[in-house]
C-alpha cells in the first residue's frame, strides 16, 4: 500500500482528482475504497517520515557550512599562508612585528611561484635554460628545507654559491666570470641576493631560536654588528 499512499500525497501536491489518480493507477473497486479511506501509517512509515525530516535538517546544516573553496576565498592571504604553515599565525607577536617592520613581506613559497611565473611569461626563463646562483649569507638557517633558497634551488636546479657573511658576493669578479661561463647556450642568469634577518616568536627583530638551542641568538650576526657600528658612529 505504500506506493498507493505515496501517489495520493502526490495527487494533493499536483491538484489531481481521485478519478484521475484511479485512471492512472488502473484501480476501480478496492482501489477506490483505499483512496477514499484515511491513510494509515505503520510504525515503519512513521520512522521513515521522522528519518526523512532528520535527514532534511542535517542536509540543511551541511549546506550552511562553507566549502573549502568558499572558506579560502573569504580568508585573507595572511590567513591562508598561516593555514599552510608558510608564515606565522595572524595576531602573534612574530607576525605583528613582521608586518610592522617589513610590510608586504611574502613567504618563500609565494615568492617562488610568483617570480617563476613572471620570469617564464616575460622572458621565457625555465630551469632548462637558466643558470641559478645565490649571494646570500652561509648561515645554516638560510638553507633549511622549505626556505626560499632551498625552494629556489629545487625549482631552478643546481646553484652556484657566491655569497659570504652578510650575503656580500665574496667570490668577486673572478667568481662571477666563472659563474657566467656555466650558463646554457643562449640562456639566462638568475641570482638571489641580499642579507637576511630573523624575527623571534616574541617579535624581536634580529633574533632566532636555532635548533638545539634554548635561547634566541642573532640573525644575521654580521649585519647586526655592522648596523650597530653605523649607529654608534
Amino acid at each position: 500500500l505504500r506506493p498507493l499512499h505515496h501517489d495520493r500525497r502526490r495527487s494533493k501536491e499536483m491538484g489531481l482528482t481521485k478519478k484521475s489518480v484511479l485512471t492512472k493507477c488502473g484501480s476501480v473497486g478496492e482501489g477506490l475504497s483505499k483512496l477514499t479511506s484515511k491513510p494509515s501509517f505503520s510504525r515503519d512509515a512513521k520512522k521513515e517520515k521522522t528519518s526523512a525530516a532528520t535527514t532534511h535538517r542535517l542536509s540543511a546544516a551541511v549546506e550552511a557550512v562553507p566549502s573549502t573553496a568558499e572558506a579560502v576565498s573569504s580568508a585573507s592571504c595572511d590567513e591562508v599562508f598561516s593555514w599552510l604553515h608558510w608564515s606565522p599565525p595572524v595576531g602573534t607577536p612574530c607576525k605583528t612585528t613582521l608586518d610592522r617592520c617589513f610590510p608586504g613581506a611574502l613567504p618563500g613559497h609565494a615568492v617562488l611561484k610568483r617570480t617563476a611565473q613572471s620570469l617564464k611569461d616575460n622572458f621565457g626563463m625555465t630551469p632548462s635554460n637558466t643558470m641559478y646562483g645565490d649571494s646570500i649569507c652561509p648561515d645554516e638557517i638560510n638553507h633549511e628545507p622549505g626556505g626560499l633558497a632551498s625552494l629556489m634551488s629545487d625549482h631552478w636546479g643546481e646553484v652556484f654559491p657566491m655569497g659570504g657573511i652578510g650575503g656580500a658576493p665574496f667570490v668577486g669578479k673572478t667568481g662571477f666570470a666563472a659563474f657566467s661561463h656555466h650558463v646554457p647556450d643562449d640562456g639566462h642568469v638568475l641570482i638571489l641576493f641580499g642579507p637576511h634577518v630573523g624575527v623571534s616568536e616574541a617579535g624581536v627583530v634580529g633574533k632566532y631560536c636555532r635548533k638545539g638551542q634554548s635561547c634566541d641568538s642573532s640573525a644575521c650576526g654580521a649585519v647586526l654588528s655592522a648596523y650597530c657600528q653605523v649607529c654608534d658612529d
